[in-house]
């Protein structure tokens, strides 16, 4: 059986030069969204973690750059 999960782990790049209260909630919160928003492509959504990073793991491939894409808007 072929295995086509894919693992995406992420991190706001200099995020405490950079980030003020506000921008950590707007941050938690579009995290909720693409969680909310992508449900059924993932296997186990988005968790934020050491403050700035974050993973979670997608189904397939295609659910993956999906959710990559989104994640850059």
């Amino acid at each position: 059986m072929k295995n086509n999960e894919i693992v995406l782990i992420g991190d706001v790049i200099k995020s405490r030069k950079k980030f003020n209260p506000k921008e950590w909630n707007y941050f938690h919160d579009a995290i909720d969204q693409i969680n909310e928003k992508f449900e059924l492509y993932f296997k186990i959504p988005l968790t934020i973690y050491s403050e700035d990073s974050f993973g979670g793991i997608c189904k397939d491939p295609v659910s993956a750059a999906k959710i990559i894409l989104a994640i850059q808007e």
